[in-house]
């Protein structure tokens, strides 16, 4: 589901030795020369204002709802005399100059609290960014992670253990990147600005059609081209827009379950109730089981993917049972096929029917389950019937 955008881990002394998404460096990433100067054995580039590598994508990447962003990172040059380095700019993304105005309205994560920091820039540095932390101040590496989902979520981690978390972070916010850079090149450079040793970089993405088309893979060969190929691509955008509904209810589910956090200034139990974190948990593990049948064609032990599947809608619905139930029934009254297509699918089901009724049985067991959590409580106690097209 997610792509791997970026990564550079400067292997030798050539700016040119990276993977990546097609695209090109700008011309001031080319005087960026990795060195081993400051741990044995680990290239790193410096990166300050004026100076800093700048990757261009060829396509600009699509509708993204999600990044993951990972940096190794040193400021063992103190040399604007001072102990910390606060916002300062270390991994910037370009995007539509549309999506910035959007991106304003939103919230940030408050993390003001932290003394010693360093800045993760989200958009044009001029006009809207994201704040990140790392402690920093040593000649050794940090590992600085930061994560961040349409759904609000935006998780920042040091060395693997959690400083930072906002749960309204930017929610139903998607937009496109053409650009990431580290440093600022091209900035006019400043005495004294606050120089870093950059060891690694990789950045990912999950832009909105990534789990459709990761599912799609998974599935059956069908017929391509023609007829066919429009009713699926009109199917695929119905089923987008189911997806896109979902997102505004899990937003509310993860404000309702969790609150903004900081390592320093947060409770010691840290940002997220205990439904939460299994209902979290119980997703993955749904998830990776659908997955493993559609990759194997096995089917055979359906509660693999059922049970905790069945237990993770029933803490959603606790949580927010009236918008649980409004949300279903809408998704249950939903025309995914079009008209034009129901006759052209309906025969290409027919012809396919050994392979796909397998997960007919398994989809349609889940959506059972959907309907008798809407009745009922988890005890199977049946309380009201929704309003629903069946």
């Amino acid at each position: 589901m997610w792509r791997s955008v970026f990564l550079h881990e400067f292997i030798d002394r050539r700016i040119t030795s990276f993977h990546a998404l097609p695209g090109r460096l700008t011309s001031p990433s080319f005087a960026l020369v990795p060195s081993a100067a400051i741990a044995a054995g680990t290239n790193s580039v410096e990166v300050t204002r004026g100076k800093g590598l700048e990757y261009m994508l060829d396509e600009p990447l699509r509708d993204v709802i999600g990044l993951s962003c990972r940096v190794r990172v040193a400021y063992p040059i103190p040399n604007n005399g001072l102990g910390h380095v606060q916002g300062f700019p270390l991994l910037n993304f370009g995007f539509k100059a549309s999506i910035l105005s959007l991106a304003q309205t939103h919230p940030r994560p408050d993390l003001s609290g932290i003394e010693s920091a360093v800045g993760f820039l989200i958009g044009n540095p001029n006009q809207v960014s994201t704040s990140a932390v790392a402690i920093l101040g040593s000649r050794s590496f940090t590992d600085v992670r930061v994560d961040w989902h349409t759904s609000g979520q935006a998780r920042i981690s040091i060395d693997g253990k959690l400083v930072g978390y906002s749960n309204a972070l930017a929610p139903g916010t998607s937009f496109d990147i053409d650009r990431l850079s580290c440093g600022l090149p091209g900035e006019p450079p400043e005495p004294h600005a606050p120089q870093y040793q950059i060891a690694r970089v990789f950045v990912r993405a999950l832009t909105r059609t990534d789990a459709l088309v990761t599912l799609s893979r998974l599935l059956p060969k069908m017929p391509p081209g023609g007829e066919h190929g429009r009713c699926h691509l009109l199917v695929l955008a119905n089923l987008l827009s189911l997806l896109d509904r979902l997102r505004p209810f899990m937003a509310a589910f993860h404000q309702a379950k969790s609150q903004p956090w900081t390592e320093k200034n947060g409770p010691p139990e840290g940002p997220f109730q205990a439904d939460a974190i299994e209902a979290h948990q119980l997703a993955v593990t749904s998830m990776l089981a659908l997955k493993e049948m559609l990759r194997t064609g096995d089917f055979s032990k359906p509660d693999a993917f059922l049970e905790p599947f069945t237990t993770f809608l029933r803490i959603l619905r606790t949580s927010q049972p009236d918008q649980f139930d409004a949300l279903a029934a809408e998704l249950f009254a939903a025309d995914v096929v079009p008209e034009a297509c129901r006759e052209l699918l309906k025969s290409e089901l027919e012809e396919n029917r050994g392979a796909l009724d397998p997960i007919i049985d398994l989809l349609s067991a889940a959506t059972k389950r959907v309907q008798e959590i809407m009745r009922g409580d988890e005890n199977g106690e049946y309380t009201r019937t929704p309003n629903v097209r069946y």
